[in-house]
């Protein structure tokens, strides 16, 4: 392994508790694409995160009303410019998965709730969280 990736894998070791956070905060964050709801808060929770990373430039785009009639959902830009040689685009989604059968969760889609699960010694369950396989945990959906 690298030096590189040594630092990177000290970082997010050094920062879990942060990370696993965040994770939550997102998953607990309501929005409702059918229900046209929580979606700008949701917007504005991803740019508050990367201004939090220390991006140059973080901005929510209110993207007005699409060419059938209904209005779109904001876009986030935010640049984060610290020389690399290579550059890397992050694609967000609403939504995740609707709630429209709230019998069919087997917990609250928007708990976030980390449990004791064999093999793994945690895992974070919530709505839009899914499986990472051969990570030491795992986030997985509840549906």
């Amino acid at each position: 392994m690298s030096d590189e990736l040594k630092k990177v894998y000290g970082y997010i070791d050094e920062h879990i508790d942060e990370h696993v956070e965040n994770l939550q905060k997102w998953i607990r964050q309501p929005e409702h694409l059918e229900q046209r709801r929580g979606i700008p808060e949701s917007a504005e929770m991803v740019k508050g995160f990367f201004e939090q990373l220390g991006c140059q430039t973080a901005r929510v785009y209110d993207v007005g009303i699409t060419e059938w009639g209904a209005p779109g959902n904001p876009v986030v830009y935010a640049k984060c410019d610290y020389g690399a040689p290579r550059t890397i685009a992050i694609y967000w989604q609403y939504d995740t998965m609707p709630i429209t059968q709230p019998d069919a969760w087997t917990s609250p889609p928007f708990e976030a709730r980390i449990v004791e699960q064999p093999p793994y010694k945690k895992v974070l369950i919530g709505r839009g969280a899914y499986q990472l396989e051969g990570a030491g945990a795992r986030a997985t959906g509840t549906r």
